[in-house]
């Protein structure tokens, strides 16, 4: 089976520009996506805090639930949920369903950061992730700063390397489309 081959500005991006580029997907006998998440995951845990990106799509909430159950199995610390609240984008608000995700999952703590124009690609949190870390791509990059200053001394050292765990692939993060409950 074949699929799109990413070029690298596709992956930094996060965004597919086009083309049509195949590469050979694995065997799928050859590892089980599980275990390859759970490989993934397992050093992150290892090193609490293990903060999630925590948005309430589709990736991200498969990345916490993974990570929580996986967790629990290992007898580790929980991952820390980090979702970011900003009122004034209504539009984009989630939080019915990431309330169901973190209650159904039984994690006791989660941070909600609640921002108005900080995050703006002018804002405060962008400057100081310019002035610190120089150009970076994507431009919404800072908005993981908050989530990185939280996981300071865990599963995010150091900061630059941004092992913060998040649901991403090209297009979103699985908003659109049916959703079942958890």
């Amino acid at each position: 089976m074949a699929a799109p081959a990413l070029q690298p500005l596709e992956i930094a991006a996060g965004l597919v520009l086009g083309g049509n580029r195949q590469v050979d997907l694995p065997d799928p006998g050859e590892r089980d996506p599980v275990e390859a998440l759970e490989a993934a995951l397992l050093p992150a845990l290892a090193r609490p805090p293990c903060v999630v990106s925590f948005s309430g799509g589709r990736d991200s909430s498969t990345v916490l639930a993974l990570a929580t159950a996986l967790a629990r199995r290992e007898g580790l610390a929980a991952p820390l949920p980090a979702t970011h609240r900003v009122p004034a984008a209504a539009e984009s608000a989630e939080s019915e369903w990431q309330e169901r995700v973190v209650r159904w999952l039984r994690l006791d703590d989660w941070l909600r950061i609640r921002s108005e124009d900080e995050l703006d690609v002018v804002g405060p949190v962008a400057t100081a992730v310019l002035r610190r870390y120089g150009l970076l791509w994507p431009p919404n990059v800072h908005f993981h700063a908050p989530f990185l200053d939280a996981a300071r001394g865990g599963s995010q050292q150091p900061a630059v390397r941004n092992v913060v765990l998040r649901g991403a692939r090209p297009g979103g993060d699985g908003r659109r489309g049916r959703r079942r409950d958890p």
